[in-house]
C-alpha cells in the first residue's frame, strides 16, 4: 500500500480473494472476498477464473464500469514505476486491456538453469503477448495471470 501511496495514487481498493478466510486484519484500503465453495460459473470456469468471475457478481462486485483492476499474483511486487506505468495506460484510455512485463529474477542468482528458464517467459511475455496488445488490444493468443491490466465494464460485460 505504501507503494501506491508513494505513486500519487488516491483511490484503489486490494481485494483479496480466497477460496479460504484468511482473516485479515481489517484496514480501509483492503477487502477479503472469500469465494463460497458452492459457486460455480455459468461457464464452469475453476481456480483463479472462477474466483476472479465470483468477484464480478452483481451482489458481489464493488467497482464501477469505469473503474480499472489490476490482477496479481500474491508473489508479485508492485514498483513506482509499475504504478505509474498503470496510471499512464488507464489515463490514456485508448485501450481496455493491457498487460505488463513479469520480470523474474531479478535478485542474486542462485541456479543458472531456472534464471535462464526464467528468462525466456520474459522473451515469451516481450513477444507474443505484446504484439497482441501492441496490434489487436485484446488477448487472443492468451494472457499471463498476473498483472493484467482491464476496466470493469469490458469484464463485467464479457467482451473478450
Amino acid at each position: 500500500m505504501k507503494t501506491c501511496y508513494d505513486s500519487g495514487m488516491e483511490n484503489f481498493i486490494f481485494e483479496v480473494v480466497t477460496d479460504n478466510a484468511i482473516h485479515l486484519p481489517p484496514q480501509p484500503r483492503v477487502r477479503e472476498v472469500v469465494v463460497p465453495t458452492s459457486y460455480r460459473t455459468k461457464s464452469g470456469a475453476k481456480f483463479k477464473a472462477r474466483a476472479l468471475q465470483y468477484c464480478l457478481e452483481d451482489d458481489v462486485n464493488i467497482l464501477q464500469d469505469n473503474d480499472w483492476i489490476v490482477h496479481l499474483d500474491e508473489e508479485t511486487l508492485l514498483t513506482t514505476n509499475a504504478i505509474c506505468g498503470i496510471l499512464n495506460f488507464c489515463e490514456d484510455g485508448r485501450h481496455q486491456f493491457g498487460q505488463g512485463v513479469i520480470t523474474y529474477a531479478s535478485g542474486e542468482i542462485v541456479n543458472w538453469l531456472t534464471t535462464l528458464s526464467d528468462s525466456f517467459r520474459v522473451a515469451d511475455d516481450m513477444g507474443k503477448l505484446r504484439l497482441q496488445f501492441k496490434i489487436f488490444h485484446k488477448p487472443l493468443f492468451g494472457w499471463k495471470g498476473s498483472f493484467v491490466v482491464t476496466q470493469v465494464s469490458v469484464v463485467v460485460q464479457g467482451i473478450l
